[in-house]
């Protein structure tokens, strides 16, 4: 019976949604973290970016790192990159947070946010 228990208390859809949730931000925290802010953090800020502090604010636009994500543009093709399982951990987190805090505009990112509008050909 304590198996049984134990192995419920570990099953994510059996706790309480808010567990889950923290759990599922700590993790996409740490591999943004891992796989970004050696480039994109207060020190760095690759590209005019700083992920670090973005990631603080209470709202922003998630549709870039989620592109850069989802199409291999981030991390460059010479630096770690993330497994299938940390990629859809983070877009998770992205579409969880996304649509708990939707973003002041989605066409049009401001001076504050950290975003550029992407520049295609």
């Amino acid at each position: 019976m304590k198996q049984i228990v134990s192995i419920a208390l570990n099953i994510p859809f059996l706790t309480a949604p808010g567990v889950f949730a923290a759990a599922l931000d700590e993790k996409a925290s740490e591999i943004l973290e891992y796989y970004c802010f050696d480039c994109h953090d207060a020190a760095s800020q690759k590209g005019n970016l700083n992920m670090e502090e973005l990631l603080k604010k209470d709202s922003f636009d998630g549709a870039l790192i989620f592109e850069n994500l989802l199409t291999g543009k981030m991390p460059p093709a010479d630096k770690d990159q993330p497994e299938a399982e940390e990629k859809r951990a983070v877009s998770e987190w992205l579409i969880k947070r996304q649509k708990e805090r939707p973003p002041k505009s989605s066409s049009t990112h401001t001076a504050d946010d950290g975003l550029k509008p992407s520049t295609r050909p």
